[in-house]
């Protein structure tokens, strides 16, 4: 029947769910930190062929942890920080079971107009443990990465807008280039 796996159910992806804490009234040395710890799980709800190059699930369950803050360190100034750590299960249909990653977004920046702020911004990628298929542990799977660029934020009217271009360097077991990310906010 032509068309009979066509449908929503195609291309949902994986379902998400999470819990986060925040703290928005902390100090350090004196000035405003914002702090939040965030806890996810990846659940493998997502279509899965493992004939097929590209997948909306990826068939494993994923626990994904981040803790971040931002600090307002000096008048017009702020730094924040973002860090990731990622344990994977192992997809019962190729047995791979990517290895654990740890990675850190980070920034920098100082407002140079009412509502906009400039400043840099990169990232630290590191995965811990190897990749594993049928559980051997395959040698040499470990990637890393360092990233760092400008960064320009927007904020106005319910709207945030973020854009940064980070460079990588320091690449192991993965491409290394860069890219530009426009991220776009709105606040009903």
């Amino acid at each position: 029947q032509p068309g009979a796996d066509d449908g929503v159910d195609d291309v949902l992806g994986d379902l998400l769910a999470g819990a986060a804490l925040q703290w928005d009234k902390a100090v350090l040395l004196g000035r405003p930190v914002f702090q939040r710890f965030e806890s996810d799980v990846n659940m493998p709800t997502g279509k899965y062929d493992k004939t097929k190059s590209a997948n909306p699930g990826m068939n494993l369950w994923t626990v994904d942890s981040y803790y971040s803050f931002v600090w307002l360190f000096a008048d017009q100034w702020e730094t924040s920080l973002r860090a990731w750590d990622a344990f994977h299960g192992e997809n019962p249909d190729t047995k791979v079971m990517p290895g654990q990653r740890f990675h850190v977004n980070y920034a920098v920046s100082r407002a140079v107009l009412p509502k906009l702020r400039l400043g840099a911004t990169g990232y630290v990628y590191r995965q811990t443990t190897d990749d594993k298929i049928a559980g051997v542990r395959q040698a040499d799977s470990r990637e890393r990465v360092l990233a760092v660029g400008p960064g320009l934020v927007y904020q106005g009217q319910g709207l945030t807008l973020m854009l940064s271009h980070p460079i990588e360097f320091g690449g192991q077991n993965r491409f290394v280039g860069s890219r530009t990310t426009l991220q776009a906010i709105h606040r009903f």
